[in-house]
């Protein structure tokens, strides 16, 4: 009997559990019965998407913003871990993600991308000016290297075997562990650290391209709204026909 109660009890817990999450992550209106777009993002890459006065702004979000207007549609915000984006999409609990994603193989395996808004934004490392500089990748790599978890400069450098490597989830936890010393070098999207070393305290890092890296931007959408995903790609065609990403690149002072 007090086996029955104990397993009553943690099947109790578990559907507790299923329904708050379901409550946070699933859509409450499919998108075929309603005008809003739920949009995953991850409110940590600035200028791509991040909050600023508890609103989450950025490139990003000015881009899904203005495509889901275009086809007669609003967004609704869900900010979440990124390395949670896309397995919300192959679920269907998110229609759309807007978070400086990059195509690759493997996610175009599990996503629909829409066209490329955003490129030519190459890897790069950041080291701390007056420490022993790294001249390549090479010597940048013998030393513990941060990156942020899930994004292209971790998948990129993953693939490279004994890198000691030190996953951090925002480009601010990775810029406060190099002002400390705990890592020796971060690698990064040159957009998303634009900013900081443009700033006062930007002079004191040193910086290189990595040859041959390029990140390219773009909208992911659910395989499970292929519709929405030829509306939003056909709407992204058409800011960049007409020049409305130029706008926005120089609104957020992307190259």
């Amino acid at each position: 009997m007090k086996k029955f109660f104990i397993t009553l009890f943690l099947l109790a817990v578990s559907l507790s559990a299923f329904f708050w999450i379901s409550r946070f992550y699933t859509p409450r209106r499919t998108i075929a019965d309603t005008k809003t777009i739920i949009v995953g993002t991850s409110a940590d890459f600035k200028p791509m998407s991040f909050k600023e006065n508890d609103t989450i702004v950025g490139f990003d979000i000015d881009v899904v913003t203005e495509a889901a207007r275009r086809i007669g549609k609003e967004i609704e915000l869900r900010d979440m871990p990124f390395e949670l984006l896309i397995p919300q999409l192959q679920l269907g609990t998110v229609h759309c993600v807007a978070a400086g994603l990059s195509e690759t193989p493997d996610r175009a395996k599990r996503v629909i991308f829409s066209p490329v808004y955003l490129g030519n934004d190459p890897l790069i490392v950041v080291t701390r000016t007056g420490d022993t500089e790294p001249q390549n990748l090479r010597e940048a790599l013998e030393r513990v290297v941060a990156v942020n978890q899930g994004y292209t400069a971790d998948l990129y450098l993953s693939k490279m075997g004994s890198v000691q490597l030190r996953r951090l989830p925002s480009v601010a936890d990775a810029i406060m562990a190099l002002r400390l010393g705990q890592v020796d070098s971060f690698v990064t999207g040159r957009t998303s650290i634009t900013r900081f070393l443009e700033s006062p305290e930007g002079a004191n890092y040193h910086t290189f391209i990595i040859p041959d890296t390029d990140e390219n931007m773009a909208l992911a959408i659910s395989q499970r709204y292929p519709e929405l995903a030829e509306e939003l790609s056909n709407a992204l065609c058409e800011m960049l026909e007409d020049g409305f990403i130029d706008q926005l690149r120089e609104k957020w002072h992307v190259q």
